[in-house]
């Protein structure tokens, strides 16, 4: 079974600020596509659905919508794929929606924030500044 990567989308691949995916996203999920099975969880308003599919859509094995994202939404992934927390890394660019969550499930954790390179204080197991960058740990 291969490893999984589950990822946010606004703010880690995509920015909402400019309407365009980040620099470098769509080559980074090529990359990753063969060796993971790639999960997008999200927010669930109608526009970020209908976006992430659209820009997104072919790169993920799935797709979760939520109203708010959970220790137990992350579990459920685990568990409908038959990963463990351990085979598992959680992509995000919000500590305590993202990094904090996997944390607590027992996932390595990447936390993408362009602000916050290496700061000891985010106990997240790598911190990048561009989403490029984690294929330096993966």
């Amino acid at each position: 079974m291969k490893p999984m990567l589950i990822f946010d989308f606004n703010g880690t691949l995509y920015d909402s600020k400019s309407g365009q995916l980040v620099p470098d996203c769509k080559q980074v999920l090529n990359k990753l596509k063969p060796q993971y099975t790639l999960i997008l969880l999200s927010g669930s308003s109608e526009e970020r659905k209908n976006k992430a599919t659209e820009l997104l859509g072919s790169y993920f094995k799935e797709m979760v919508f939520v109203s708010e994202k959970s220790e137990k939404v992350i579990w459920d992934i685990l568990y409908k794929y038959h990963a463990s927390p351990t085979s598992c890394t959680l992509i995000g660019d919000t500590f305590t929606e993202e990094i904090l969550r996997g944390i607590k499930v027992g996932c390595n954790t990447i936390f993408i924030s362009p602000n916050i390179v290496n700061n000891k204080n985010i106990p997240a197991t790598h911190t990048f500044s561009k989403i490029k960058n984690i294929l330096e740990v993966l």
